[in-house]
């Protein structure tokens, strides 16, 4: 039982990585999912969460709240509304914003004003930092894009990524960005590795039980699936030696 136990759980952890693995690198569609704006003391950003039951969550630092307030305008199709500088977007509360998102940290939002300022000094543009998490069904692996200056002319620098491997999503565009992931996020790595675990579990002791099934309806050892036709009631199964239950006792023999 306890190799049984073992098995599953080894089971659980690399299929919740092989899956999660798989949603990274082949994103569902933008129209799949919803953004939703979130508002954290003055900062403003959006989180992308994909609807179904394998997950990409991306997590975008954007403007200042009057910067929100416009696209928030755009996105509701009001461009009279989305220009005026003030106005209100409907933000989601603050915890809309995962844990595991380092824009959000303060090493996060260090990068972030390193890179801004160095746009500015520059005469650059300043590309968003991203965060990306990945798993089925719990999040369970992300990755983070440093924000970057972008030049005027020439090839835009290579984007650093920590904790994965991410294309650039300024050149792939907006439906999803390919991302493989192997930094952990928790509690969801844990809560997809039990979850496939359990799955792994129940689908053994279903097999074991059609397989115990078939040997008991052909007279054979429970144990190894060895013929016992015609032993004597109590008699030990010949090839593993472990008394077998498919024995008669009626007949006192094996039918």
């Amino acid at each position: 039982m306890t190799r049984s136990i073992l098995w599953a759980l080894l089971t659980g952890v690399g299929v919740n990585a092989v899956l999660a693995q798989l949603v990274g690198w082949f994103p569902m569609k933008s129209g799949a999912g919803v953004w939703c704006f979130v508002k954290v003391e003055d900062e403003a950003g959006e989180v992308f969460v994909t609807r179904g039951f394998g997950r990409q969550s991306t997590t975008m630092r954007l403007l200042p709240a009057w910067g929100a307030a416009m696209w928030q305008g755009i996105r509701d199709k009001k461009p009279a509304e989305a220009m005026v500088i003030g106005a209100e977007p409907d933000y989601a509360p603050a915890g809309a914003v995962p844990g595991w998102c380092s824009v959000w940290s303060v090493e996060g939002r260090a990068r972030e004003r390193l890179a801004s300022a160095t746009a500015k000094a520059n005469g650059e543009l300043q590309s968003q930092p991203l965060d990306v998490g990945i798993g089925v069904p719990f999040i369970s692996f992300s990755a983070s894009m440093e924000p970057r200056a972008l030049p005027a002319s020439g090839l835009d620098p290579v984007p650093v990524v920590h904790g994965g491997i991410m294309t650039d999503p300024i050149r792939a565009g907006s439906d999803g960005v390919k991302v493989l992931a192997w930094r952990p996020v928790f509690p969801g790595f844990v809560s997809g590795s039990l979850f496939w675990s359990a799955v792994a579990m129940g689908v053994l002791l279903l097999v074991s039980k059609l397989r115990t099934r078939s040997r008991r309806l052909g007279k054979r050892c429970l144990a190894c699936g060895y013929e016992l036709a015609g032993l004597a009631v109590g008699e030990r199964c010949p090839e593993c030696g472990v008394g077998s239950e498919a024995q008669d006792p009626a007949s006192g023999t094996t039918p």
